[in-house]
């Protein structure tokens, strides 16, 4: 299996925790220090064998500058796999990841929730693609220079991309880094088409025909991503895959891959958690619920299906779209 997007990082910078030792799964908020969703315990029985760390930063805060605290957290990362080499490996290129597959391994990759980790100079980019990050999200919850979230897009006059989010993503594309759409506005989504040359994703979300929910993708912007060879990731969040969804069900991440797939999606959608920020699922609870997952598409889907959507979609994409190593 393979998870677009994940947040173990979280836990590890605000919460000071290791991941070392199996932790206590969350009932609720995966926001506590008591609990999380993900450990190297859990990893080793997730079936999990490609896993995004995304990094995090709130706003300016603790630090002003929030390249630091991206460099504060991507160093964790980096203790993290090199504690445990058994279990993880740092891959930075899609050879690395089946290298790393293929030798038992988890492959561990980076990617950054958005774009306000490089703080104002591009030139940031350079260290990102030296770290092996594999894309960035261009925005989250509130607004900054990059642009417009769909949070908030509704009070301003811009409501998409800004100047410095365009230099951005031509400085991301030169550097072989993968443009993400998750949490973008409307508006901005579209902007970003007029604007990236290579196939974007969506991390994680879902379909707006399935749950009206305003982070989602309407059809046209899911045929869009579709139509560049790009990637759907399916969020395991219960409340943006049905709305006022406390635990949730399997059934709700199946009708939003059928609805993906009605729209010729076989090969582009993908699983993008967001365990460690959001709630999961109740019937998966944390990572090492995920092969309760597999089992369940497999008996939705078929063998063939379910590892297109658990597995091959997302690697296909990594080795048609992410260049990935800091010489290339």
């Amino acid at each position: 299996m393979a998870d677009l997007h994940s947040h173990a990082l979280m836990s590890m910078y605000y919460w000071r925790k290791t991941l070392d030792t199996r932790g206590r799964t969350p009932w609720l908020l995966p926001y506590l220090p008591t609990s999380s969703h993900i450990d190297v315990p859990r990893i080793r029985e997730s079936g999990v064998k490609l896993l995004t760390f995304a990094v995090y930063a709130f706003f300016r805060w603790p630090h002003r500058d929030c390249f630091e605290t991206a460099k504060a957290q991507i160093a964790l990362f980096e203790g993290l796999v090199a504690r445990h080499p058994d279990v993880l490996v740092h891959a930075k290129t899609p050879a690395e990841i089946q290298a790393a597959v293929a030798g038992g391994k988890i492959a561990a990759v980076l990617a950054l929730e958005g774009g306000h980790h490089v703080g104002n100079d591009p030139a940031n980019l350079a260290y990102f693609k030296q770290r092996g990050v594999f894309y960035i999200t261009l925005t989250h919850f509130i607004n900054t220079p990059v642009g417009d979230t769909y949070l908030a897009s509704r009070f301003t006059r811009t409501k998409g991309l800004r100047a410095f989010g365009r230099r951005l993503i031509g400085g991301m594309e030169k550097a072989g880094l993968i443009v993400d759409v998750a949490h973008s506005s409307e508006k901005g989504f579209w902007d970003v088409m007029e604007v990236a040359k290579r196939a974007p994703i969506y991390s994680h979300g879902g379909a707006k025909s399935v749950c009206r929910h305003d982070r989602h993708l309407t059809d046209d912007q899911s045929r869009e991503i579709i139509r560049r060879d790009g990637l759907l990731g399916v969020i395991l969040y219960p409340h943006y895959l049905r709305i006022g969804a406390v635990w949730g069900k399997m059934e709700d991440v199946f009708r939003h891959l059928d609805h993906w797939l009605s729209l010729g999606g076989e090969d582009h959608v993908a699983i993008g958690s967001d365990m460690g920020g959001v709630v999961l699922l109740k019937e998966i609870g944390d990572i090492a619920g995920m092969p309760r997952l597999h089992d369940a598409l497999v008996k939705r889907f078929g063998e063939t299906l379910s590892r297109k959507i658990l597995f091959d979609n997302a690697m296909g994409y990594l080795k048609r779209n992410w260049p990935g190593g800091p010489d290339r």
